[in-house]
């Protein structure tokens, strides 16, 4: 079974292990790095661990790739229309599309927010498909928040301990096989 990774014990890995400056020839630590996209994607579930990458790669060799259906900018604002009027949205420039990957990927980000709740929107699917496709050949995946439903929902989950965002726990459990929910023993600590 591939092992899984929490976010802290990543961001911990990368932390300690920044300060070798020579890395050994035999060294398999993660280098190319995926960020999944999608419109309604949360922008503290992509800022916060990019920022994290940024600053390693002052010291690390690293590559970073955002990936998302095509090539157009993904904004933050949901796929639905939230009924308020206001179109208030970030955006993120991919530099691969889902159907033109980057090859060789290490570990993949999803991230979560309101584009992560209808999977019969074609976007949704197209991830979902890629995720599954992709998963196999990684050394890590790992998500953040409602990205879990994706991860549920491409079978990364069954059979697995996942955690997830409080309010979405019982619907992204049930969206894998076996997806059990223990948010003590996915996160290592209360």
């Amino acid at each position: 079974m591939k092992p899984t990774l929490s976010l802290s014990a990543l961001f911990a890995t990368a932390a300690a292990t920044a300060a070798a400056s020579d890395a050994p020839a035999n060294d398999t630590r993660p280098v190319n790095f995926g960020m999944v996209l999608f419109t309604g994607f949360q922008a503290l579930d992509v800022f916060g661990p990019l920022d994290i990458f940024n600053i390693l790669s002052f010291t690390q060799r690293i590559n970073l790739h955002i990936i998302a259906p095509t090539l157009e900018p993904v904004h933050t604002y949901p796929p639905w229309n939230p009924g308020v009027g206001s179109r208030w949205s970030e955006s993120v420039n991919p530099t691969h599309t889902l159907s033109d990957p980057p090859k060789d990927l290490d570990v993949l980000f999803v991230p979560g927010g309101a584009g992560t709740r209808d999977a019969n929107i074609a976007e949704v699917t197209q991830i979902i498909d890629y995720v599954r496709d992709v998963y196999p050949s990684l050394q890590h995946i790992l998500s953040i928040c409602t990205g879990a439903g994706i991860l549920a929902r491409a079978g990364v989950l069954d059979g697995r301990n996942a955690t997830t965002n409080k309010r979405a726990w019982a619907q992204t459990t049930a969206l894998g096989r076996g997806v059990e929910g223990h948010l003590g023993e996915a996160l290592g600590r209360l």
